[in-house]
């Protein structure tokens, strides 16, 4: 993967590089990835989708590498700095991001909006406990692990089921385009680079969270 010529130049380029190389959390990346993917083999691909803003201002490079390159998908997002990271927590059997090439799904995906520091301390007491929850910067997302893996036709109602019986209160903040099972979500760990003159870090939450039932 090749270096390009910087957008932003000079002293303050650095800073900011310098700044999102500290805030960037490698540990919560590999940690976050590790769990997603533990159930499933190296037969599958996971979609990347990396909005660069140092290089090329905004412009998005897809990947999609099996687990046991994630690793490289690490370096590269820590070569490339200031960068926003989408990742499809749902497997694909080939190199593609489109819906019917999903293979299973085994996570309840829910990006709830304006979120505060209020919510976000709700949210870590809601029942059934999600396993993780992310603080985007400006929402959080909640990730619930299913009991099994489902198809994308069952995960949809799965999904609508759910939130209708156990996240009542959030329902007016949950945003519905991302019921989907192939949905790229933010990567906990990365930068949140909206404003890329001042970039937020994502934090992460996990937590022994419950396994949601899949009854057929």
């Amino acid at each position: 993967m090749y270096k390009r010529q910087a957008h932003i130049d000079g002293p303050y380029r650095d800073y900011l590089v310098y700044r999102a190389i500290d805030e960037i959390d490698v540990n919560t990346i590999k940690k976050f990835l590790g769990l997603v993917s533990e159930d499933f083999g190296n037969d599958v691909y996971w979609a990347f989708r990396i909005k660069l803003y140092v290089y090329i201002w905004g412009e998005s490079e897809n990947l999609y590498v099996k687990k046991s390159k994630f690793d490289d998908i690490v370096e590269y997002i820590l070569e490339h700095y200031l960068a926003e990271v989408y990742f499809s927590f749902c497997p694909h059997f080939e190199p593609n991001h489109r819906a019917e090439s999903v293979v299973e799904c085994q996570w309840l995906f829910y990006d709830i909006d304006n979120v505060n520091e209020t919510v976000l301390r709700n949210l870590s007491r809601l029942s059934p406990r999600p396993v993780v929850i992310l603080y985007s910067g400006h929402g959080a997302h909640l990730y619930y692990k299913l009991s099994r893996k489902v198809r994308t036709e069952e995960y949809k109602k799965i999904w609508q089921r759910f939130a209708k019986r156990y996240l009542t209160q959030y329902l007016n903040k949950i945003d519905k385009t991302k019921s989907g099972p192939y949905v790229l979500a933010r990567l906990p760990g990365t930068l949140n680079c909206k404003d890329p003159e001042n970039p937020v870090r994502t934090i992460a939450i996990f937590q022994e969270g419950d396994l949601i039932e899949v009854r057929i």
